[in-house]
């Protein structure tokens, strides 16, 4: 358990939502493939289209998104 709770602190795993809607513990380098295939779940269950979900996408991607004066 001690090795896992060091991997989590380290971010090289991560729980996060993936297929079929369920959480999955994921290595670092399957983080994007997990969110990605879990894309579909989250529009299906949080009431959002994909198209509202690519938004947030580009907004959170963008560069300076999140810095001060940047809306």
């Amino acid at each position: 358990m001690e090795v896992l709770a060091r991997a989590v602190a380290g971010q090289e795993v991560h729980e996060l939502p993936s297929a079929r809607g369920w959480t999955y513990i994921l290595p670092k380098a399957d983080f994007a493939l997990g969110l990605a295939v879990g894309a579909g779940a989250a529009a299906k269950h949080l009431g959002v289209t994909t198209g509202e979900i690519d938004r947030l996408n580009d907004a959170v991607l963008r560069p300076g998104a999140g810095s001060a004066g940047c809306p």
